[in-house]
């Protein structure tokens, strides 16, 4: 599975791997060091806040957000420190009757250690949002103790158009309507507005009669992205009736009625979700308009509505892919199309339940059509219907606040006062002390006139939102405001770009080891943020095969210039242009966007396409919203030599009068679009021109204009199915499924594979294993005559020189080829005695995984050829649960042969053969400890020559242990042998998607 992946994912991909899965299903403690605008509950408002569950705070939170939230405000940012609040009536944003909306404000608390309990009149609501837009909410638990109606209600009663508003570390218990509901709104410029484009992320819904009511009432409840999250004995977990939903990477447990459910004619994506014990799924409500629905990687266990796990009553068209159902109630299929009186059309691609013969109740219409599309290279990335995404792990924050406003830095943040030599001397400093500091630039608009300089390691940039710490270029036209070169564990988050468009917000490069997150980074025409969309945003130049992007948030255009090598995801990349090109390095790297939403408001700007793709470039985006654009994806060969893919699925797609929907001039591979809506009030025009060949796939698209103009020259390939067109009634397509149209499918498929992978890889894979590549250790220049440079953080056993000969483990500049550092460790043992020599190293975890984890042991690994061939080489690698082996392979080189040997039926057997001097990949998948008395394992190998992946079941331990995985070790297994062995990217993880498989 996702050996592309595997064998080029860069080693800083590892580094930007912060987080921990928990046992305790709860959101995380945060302990933050208070900043100097914000507004402590306890010590900054009269009256002040008690925190002791018994005292009434109202007053004092309320005293809080009305001073955060007043016009002209200096503090906009109000925490709430650990304590249990009571409050006895609705909080609000600014109490006061003249309320017209306030933007970049934010509540901080302590997560799970900060909780506001509701001791109000019964169906009350504890918080109310009446036009507060672009505000962040982070680390507060919201008690409605059974009595409390709605916990955070997002209900404009203004013009104020809530959009870019984050959840984040947020619990919600005990409600009786909904945790967090948003109203909806007219979306026409008049009250209500609706609330959209917001993130609910890392939060907890627990005994919820909705967990998450999108879109209660009005629809533009828009691109709601549910990320991360744990919906437990909720009745429905989320219900958006009028809103567009995005969820992934989310557990729900026991839902009484449904986890997730909507309406005909408003799109939904599931994917990377899991359920268990749910009466069901995920349900439509039956409807006139047809719009298409994804469900990709979804595990469903257990389910107990009998009619179905998954139940659409719409017209389709909908995709369902990787989905595994165990467990059912009855032996009625898991997905039942209730289409009695409209056609459906269902697309399945690996899809599966053992112990059913019949996945589809295809429903009473004959005109239903249910198309396999067969499986693709890639598998699925999530392991089980028991697995949890929540964080719950305590995230502590600097304890070093560079403040800019402080001495010795005194920036004014004015708008006049030029601030440029103030923020750099700070950012110098943190870049110098290289220990995790924090950049602060506390509310104001700080006015700069040259190039802020940012290349170094560990440090962060931060601000306090848009609107709050505004950066404004005052220097020479075409400038650039941020230039960042090898970042290694650096973020730049929460600040406002303002400049023309000519200018460029940030400009980062590369020329070695980086990593680097931007979140919450908005890029504004002189404060416009309806021209966010066009100019130069953020620009990615070259950036090698060890270079890591990580977008949490970014609110601009993107530029990613000849960076085919590096690894770049974004989680959600919204209001701005994407231009990919370049054709000098290698595409060996990984370009994809969870959800994109961009190209709006450009009504003025005809020439404008909201996606460019030229050079042959690669790029997947699982999630595209685009509205009131006009032309839309160019793709263009350019100096491209090699074919290139293109994958884009979407919610909806809408552009304005005599626009282009797709223009491909002469780009050579592939490109698929669906499923997707497209709502233009014109028919969609769509233009193939050159001789190359290139396959455009429609796949489950919906044209609401009517069938889409399509003229295609020589070199273009036309696959289109399952899509239909209006206006109403539908009418499906004509399919056109030529014979490469399956594979060609699956392959986009493996796209959006592999983009799910990287989600998981970057965001929940918990590491165990310290100094993975030696990368950060000085390299050993004579490794078979010097003992020194041991990698650091781990214990080496029995290492040491003698007057007959060397034993030694040193890093040394000779790293694997699967990833792109140049460090490997060497074990070497030349001393060829019977006294006993044994080589064994012992690595410190950074943490241990608990008894009840599975998990991935992975290394990499080239036997040396020496002058000392012809003896013999027998090196044993074991992982182990206390005292007990869980894992035992052996590396043995008898003369010329060698070769990989493993434990079958408690029988010590070769593997297979192995070349000298040659690099391999060694992937063991590890049963629970605590799991069972019998467990295997299951080994892949690898060799980096072919790329071929061979797979071998083991025997494991044969009791239980209560104990996590805990050690590994490396040893000479026979004393008087010789040993020369490289290894690298020596890892133990666990949440690794490779035990999906």
């Amino acid at each position: 599975m996702n050996k592309l992946i595997r064998k080029f994912l860069p080693w800083a991909v590892w580094q930007l791997t912060l987080v921990v899965v928990c046992a305790s299903v709860n959101i995380p403690t945060i302990t933050w060091t208070p900043r100097s605008d914000w507004i402590n509950v306890k010590t900054d408002v009269s009256p002040t806040a008690v925190g002791d569950g018994v005292t009434d705070d109202t007053a004092a939170i309320q005293a809080a957000l009305d001073t955060a939230s007043a016009r002209g405000a200096t503090k906009k940012t109000v925490y709430i420190p650990a304590g249990q609040y009571k409050i006895t009536s609705t909080l609000y944003w600014n109490s006061a009757s003249t309320f017209s909306g306030v933007t970049g404000v934010a509540i901080v608390g302590g997560g799970k250690d900060t909780v506001i309990q509701w001791y109000g009149e019964s169906g009350g609501t504890m918080f109310w949002s009446k036009g507060a837009t672009r505000c962040r909410y982070n680390g507060i638990t919201w008690n409605g103790l059974g009595t409390a109606g709605i916990g955070f209600y997002h209900h404009s009663t203004t013009t104020v158009y809530e959009t870019r508003i984050r959840h984040d570390n947020e619990a919600f218990y005990n409600f009786t309507i909904a945790g967090i509901q948003s109203y909806g709104g007219n979306g026409d410029g008049t009250a209500p507005a609706p609330t959209a484009e917001t993130e609910i992320t890392n939060c907890l819904f627990d005994t919820c009669a909705i967990g998450v009511y999108n879109g209660s009432t009005l629809p533009n409840s828009y691109q709601w992205i549910v990320d991360g999250c744990e919906f437990t004995s909720c009745g429905k977990g989320i219900n958006a009736p009028y809103g567009k939903t995005i969820v992934l990477n989310t557990h729900f447990e026991k839902s009484t009625s449904v986890d997730v459910t909507t309406r005909a004619g408003v799109n939904q994506r599931l994917r990377r979700c899991t359920s268990n014990q749910s009466k069901a799924f995920f349900s439509v409500v039956i409807g006139s308009t047809p719009t298409a629905t994804v469900i990709q990687d979804c595990r469903i266990n257990a389910w107990t509505d009998t009619n179905g796990a998954i139940q659409m009553a719409d017209r389709g068209p909908a995709l369902i892919f990787d989905c595994i159902f165990t467990n059912p109630p009855n032996n009625n299929p898991p997905i039942k199309l209730s289409n009695s009186s409209v056609p459906y059309r269902l697309t399945l691609s690996n899809t599966t339940c053992s112990s059913l013969t019949t996945l589809v109740n295809a429903g009473t219409n004959s005109s239903t059509v249910v198309e396999t599309i067969p499986a693709g290279l890639l598998a699925s990335n999530v392991i089980s219907a028991d697995q949890h995404f929540l964080k719950g792990s305590a995230l502590v924050d600097s304890g070093t606040i560079i403040d800019i406003k402080s001495a010795p830095y005194n920036a004014a943040g004015n708008g006049t006062t030029d601030d440029t030599t103030a923020i750099q001397s700070a950012i110098n400093a943190a870049i110098s002390a290289n220990n995790g500091s924090i950049v602060y630039l506390p509310v104001g608009n700080y006015k700069i006139t040259q190039t802020l300089q940012a290349s170094g390691n560990n440090f962060t940039i931060q601000g306090c939102g848009y609107r709050s710490s505004i950066l404004t270029w005052s220097g020479a036209s075409n400038g650039t405001m941020l230039s960042i070169s090898t970042p290694l564990n650096v973020v730049v988050q929460q600040i406002e770009f303002s400049c023309t468009n000519d200018i460029l917000a940030i400009a980062q490069t590369a020329a070695g080891i980086s990593s680097i997150t931007y979140d919450g980074i908005f890029y504004t025409h002189n404060g416009n943020a309806s021209t966010m969309d066009i100019g130069r945003g953020i620009v990615l130049s070259n950036l090698p095969a060890s270079a890591c992007v990580y977008l949490d948030q970014i609110n601009c255009p993107l530029n990613v210039n000849d960076c085919g090598q590096a690894s770049i995801f974004g989680k959600y990349v919204m209001g701005g242009q994407l231009i990919v090109q370049g054709a000098v390095n290698p595409k060996t790297g990984f370009l994809g966007i969870d959800v994109f939403q961009g190209g709006q408001m450009t009504s003025s700007n005809s020439s404008y396409w909201d996606v460019t793709v030229q050079d042959n470039q690669n790029v997947v985006i699982a999630d595209y919203y685009d509205e009131q654009t006009f032309n839309h994806i160019y793709l263009d060969r350019g100096n491209g030599t090699d074919a290139g893919i293109v994958t884009i699925q979407g919610i909806k797609q809408h552009s304005f009068t005599s626009s282009s929907v797709l223009y491909v001039n002469n780009y050579q591979g592939q490109f698929m679009y669906g499923p997707q809506s497209f709502s233009s009030p014109t028919l969609s025009s769509i233009i193939q021109t050159g001789t190359n060949s290139c396959d455009i796939i429609f796949l489950n698209d919906t044209f609401g204009a009517g069938q889409p103009n399509i003229t295609l020259d020589t070199g273009g390939n036309l696959i289109q199915t399952q899509c239909l067109y209006g206006p109403s009634p539908y009418t499906y397509m004509t399919d056109i499924m030529p014979t490469n149209a399956p594979s060609a499918i699956s392959a986009a498929l493996d796209h959006l594979r592999m983009l799910g992978y990287m989600d998981i890889e970057w965001r929940y894979v918990q590491r165990a294993v310290s100094n993975s590549t030696f990368e950060s250790d000085t390299a050993n220049s004579s490794p078979r005559t010097t003992i020194g440079f041991s990698p650091a953080n781990w214990t080496l056993s029995a290492s040491y020189s003698n007057s007959t000969g060397i034993r030694q483990a040193t890093v040394v500049s000779d790293g694997s080829p699967f990833t792109a550092g140049s460090h490997g460790l060497l074990l070497v043992d030349y001393t060829a005695t019977t006294s006993g020599s044994r080589i064994q190293i012992n690595p410190a975890l950074t943490t241990t995984p608990d008894s009840y984890q599975s998990a991935v042991f992975a290394f990499d690994f080239k036997l040396n050829s020496t002058t000392l061939a012809t003896q013999n080489t027998d090196i044993t690698v074991r992982v182990f649960s206390g005292s007990q082996t869980q894992c035992g392979l052996r590396l043995r080189c008898l003369g010329t042969t060698a070769s990989i040997w493993g434990n079958i039926s408690g029988t010590t057997t070769s593997l297979s053969s192995l070349q000298r001097d040659a690099w391999y990949r060694a992937e063991a998948l590890l049963s629970p400890p605590s799991s069972t008395a019998s467990s295997t394992v299951k080994l892949l190998l690898t060799p980096y020559s072919t790329g071929v992946t061979a797979t071998y079941t083991l025997t494991g331990a044969t009791t239980t242990s209560s104990t996590g995985l805990n050690s590994i070790q490396f040893n000479q297994a026979v004393t008087g042998n010789t040993t020369d062995i490289t290894l690298d990217n020596i890892e133990l993880k666990t949440n690794d998607p490779l035990l999906a498989q």
